[in-house]
């Protein structure tokens, strides 16, 4: 018996099933002119035939293909009535069941569970709806291991990628850079008040020398001080600037 070849993406049809607040689900299918294609493709026009008959109130549809001594093998299978058309999708599912049991499709069966994470919207009898109601689907891609379906991209019409769901990549553990403990920096020394400066001035001129009220920050500070302390306070301090310099010129040099 010649073998029958694997769905291919654009000979699978997607439908809707089931549509709630996250999304919905899709299921994949197969036409009845998928079914009679691919027997021509395999078999000849003039290799296969089929009819229906009814048994008990079922309809049933046969296919019949042409075995090499001109006789014909059957295989049957019964259909369900379409919700839109009856008569017309009773018999169209009776002819794509007798279809797998040839072998047509049989790869669908084992479809995933294919969950779309799409926008939807309260419809209103209370259930839900796609956002978008012109949004359909197809198969982009799909591949086979024996007869199960291995591999399998979907895409909305807009060519977005609605299954697989779309993962982020898991991100690259680093490793924590250990945060210096901030040290507490030792507290700023606190300025003197104006009174301090003067009193530490007095006891500085008590054993100050001459080279030290000449230095550079001797003459900084005395000057300073001055400025800051106002006229009695400045005079008192040049009083006692005066009397240390004086009584300093006065000494004897000591001899080598």
């Amino acid at each position: 018996m010649t073998e029958i070849r694997k769905l291919k993406p654009d000979e699978i049809s997607v439908k809707v099933k089931q549509i709630t607040e996250k999304g919905c689900l899709l299921l994949l299918y197969k036409t009845a002119r998928v079914d009679a294609q691919i027997l021509d493709e395999t078999f000849g026009a003039a290799g296969w035939v089929n009819d229906f008959k009814e048994i008990k109130g079922n309809l049933f549809c046969g296919i019949g293909i042409k075995q090499e001594d001109g006789s014909f093998l059957w295989r049957w299978d019964c259909g369900v009535e379409s919700a839109t058309e009856a008569e017309k999708g009773e018999a169209s599912d009776a002819f794509k069941r007798a279809g797998f049991k040839w072998g047509i499709g049989k790869e669908l069966y084992s479809s995933p569970f294919i969950w779309a994470n799409v926008e939807t919207t309260k419809d209103a009898k209370g259930g839900y709806a796609l956002k978008d109601r012109f949004m359909k689907f197809k198969v982009a891609q799909i591949a086979y291991q024996g007869d199960k379906i291995s591999s399998l991209t979907i895409v909305n019409n807009k060519g977005e990628t609605v299954y697989p769901a779309s993962k982020k990549p898991n991100p690259v553990p680093q490793e924590k850079t250990p945060v210096p403990q901030q040290q507490t920096p030792p507290p700023a020394p606190q300025k003197k008040t104006l009174e301090e400066r003067i009193a530490a001035f007095r006891e500085y001129l008590e054993t100050a020398t001459l080279e030290g009220m000449n230095g550079d920050s001797y003459k900084k500070t005395f000057k300073e001080l001055c400025l800051l302390a106002g006229p009695e306070k400045a005079e008192e301090l040049t009083k006692l600037h005066n009397n240390r310099f004086q009584f300093l010129m006065q000494q004897p040099l000591e001899k080598e």
